[in-house]
């Protein structure tokens, strides 16, 4: 039986879809990961702001009962 040669040119085309979107897979990884980090830094960053601001708002109570 005689192959057509669509069939070929199909497979090539799913092989080269296949490799893009694996790709493109990695790079959203790769894209989530960073997001991830700068949340992190973002939530990070905040909690210690919060922390000076708790601390200032705290010393100055004190200076205010004494």
């Amino acid at each position: 039986m005689k192959q057509d040669p669509q069939n070929g040119d199909l497979k090539k085309q799913i092989h080269e879809r296949q490799s893009r979107i694996a790709a493109l897979n990695e790079k959203q990884v790769r894209n989530r990961s960073i997001q991830f980090c700068l949340v992190f830094l973002l939530v990070c960053t905040m909690h210690f702001l919060n922390i000076r601001k708790v601390s200032a708002l705290a010393e100055k109570y004190q200076q205010q009962q004494i």
